[in-house]
């Protein structure tokens, strides 16, 4: 599935690749981009309803890797996410998801993003990484994608 979200699973924009075992369950892994660099998922997800129309409740990891800006280095942070949605399948496969949730950052560091201020000698001031991530935020995600 192409995904669009804030705060989800695989950032701000990423695709997930979901295997469904059995007609209850789902595993889905994600690649994607966001305010915390490259972000990677995983989340099993179960299933209520019809094979067409159901929802999903999923709960599962991510971890996102970006490049600090000050200092030039790797930051990584670790994130919990829970979510609960609504997923629609047409017979020809064609799929469409909507889930709101809650994301915990659960440690590491995120890339300090834009600029906040220039110093008399023009050189850009950068905020720091931000670090310790035991915070709590919403999290949307919007869904395309293709049953095989």
């Amino acid at each position: 599935m192409f995904d669009l979200g804030l705060g989800s699973p695989v950032g701000l924009i990423g695709g997930t690749l979901t295997f469904l075992p059995w007609p209850q369950f789902q595993a889905e892994l994600g690649l994607g981009y966001g305010l915390s660099g490259v972000q990677f998922s995983v989340m099993p997800k179960l299933n209520v309803g019809s094979a067409q129309r159901h929802f999903v409740l999923g709960i599962g990891p991510s971890v996102g890797i970006g490049q600090s800006t000050n200092p030039s280095r790797l930051c990584v942070s670790y994130w919990l996410h829970a979510e609960a949605g609504f997923e629609t399948r047409s017979r020809s496969g064609a799929s469409f998801l909507l889930a709101f949730g809650v994301v915990r950052g659960l440690g590491g560091e995120m890339p300090g993003h834009g600029v906040i201020g220039v110093t008399e000698q023009g050189e850009t001031i950068r905020p720091e990484p931000l670090s310790d991530l035991p915070i709590l935020l919403p999290e949307f995600r919007i869904a395309w994608g293709h049953w095989f």
